[in-house]
């Protein structure tokens, strides 16, 4: 019998993607993860998740830390529906690595590149985050998904186009994780938003790396990655400048009654949450996230349920820089049963 690969990658074709000269087709850069279980002498389900060393992609790779998560077997063996985990801001689904193997021992895991970033060749016009729907809409039928229900997992930027999809297609939705998203930002956050778009406009991506990542980690974070810093600011310049600046502008200086802005959005929100806040997140500081979970649960649809998870002394990059905790939170909000 043939074995099964454990990862696939392919391009999905985004057919008269009116950002394309002359209406041509784009591509969708994807990694899709079989599911693929551990068992541990019957007493239950080891994720055991990559180790923590730093990566190209403001994080880590698998090296060093050994993570094992122990999950209840009856949990684990009830049917789970797929995963798809989308990156934040000047990334790509590379940031994922180290999560991924622990996060497909319990159902099969799709990671694709956002519109404007890796290895996906969409045009950087418009970045919206309805066209960012649009994209996962095509994404979501060409995979064969159509008429289930999937789990989104979003970090920041991809906290944020998940918290889209929900709020506009409920029907494709079961649960929603997002980390380093809030309501809004407080002084702070738009400061440094604004250091970050004048930086960009600069033209000047290598000062606006730098600045990105100082802002998004702790300086414990910092002094664990130092050395790898170059390999990370290549891999945040790689997205490009007029991709960056296009994300900036469209994404993350918008008007409180834009419909996509977070406060808006979270009123129609159809699905349980689960909301994870750094308690040293500047972008989005935990009394701003506790915010939002407060929107969501004021909302009158029966399944609109939202949890608050804090991780101690975490900021931004709260994923990478508590991971244990943090891939042990997301299992615990995906597998347990009851929501919906």
């Amino acid at each position: 019998m043939k074995k099964r690969k454990a990862r696939v990658t392919m391009r999905v074709p985004v057919p008269h993607d009116h950002n394309q000269p002359h209406g041509g087709t784009g591509e969708v850069f994807v990694q899709r993860y079989a599911h693929r279980p551990r068992l541990d002498n019957g007493r239950g389900v080891h994720g055991a998740a990559p180790s923590m060393t730093a990566s190209s992609e403001g994080g880590f790779n698998q090296a060093s830390m050994n993570l094992n998560l122990d999950m209840n077997m009856s949990i684990q063996l009830e049917p789970q529906p797929p995963l798809v985990l989308i990156h934040g801001m000047a990334q790509s689904s590379v940031a994922w690595t180290m999560h991924v193997a622990a996060l497909a021992q319990h159902r099969p895991v799709i990671c694709y590149d956002l519109r404007a970033h890796g290895a996906t060749t969409l045009d950087a016009t418009d970045v919206s985050f309805e066209q960012h729907m649009k994209d996962f809409e095509v994404l979501y039928n060409h995979l064969d998904l159509a008429g289930q229900r999937v789990d989104l997992c979003g970090f920041s930027l991809g906290g944020r186009v998940a918290l889209s999809i929900a709020a506009h297609y409920p029907e494709m939705v079961r649960r929603v994780a997002m980390t380093g998203v809030s309501a809004d930002r407080d002084a702070m956050g738009r400061l440094i938003l604004h250091s970050w778009q004048n930086t960009l406009r600069t033209g000047d991506m290598e000062a606006f790396a730098y600045t990105a990542l100082t802002h998004s980690h702790t300086p414990q974070s910092i002094a664990a990655i130092e050395n790898r810093v170059p390999a990370m600011l290549k891999a945040l310049k790689a997205n490009g400048l007029h991709a960056m600046r296009n994300i900036m502008e469209q994404t993350y200086l918008m008007a409180r009654d834009d419909p996509f802005h977070a406060l808006n959005l979270a009123e129609h929100v159809q699905s349980p949450v689960l909301l994870v806040a750094g308690e040293q997140d500047r972008l989005a500081p935990p009394l701003l996230v506790s915010a939002m979970a407060d929107i969501i649960n004021a909302n009158q649809h029966p399944d609109a349920l939202a949890q608050l998870v804090m991780m101690p002394g975490a900021g931004h990059m709260m994923h990478l820089e508590a991971a244990h905790i943090w891939l042990s939170t997301i299992n615990d909000f995906l597998l347990t049963p009851g929501y919906n």
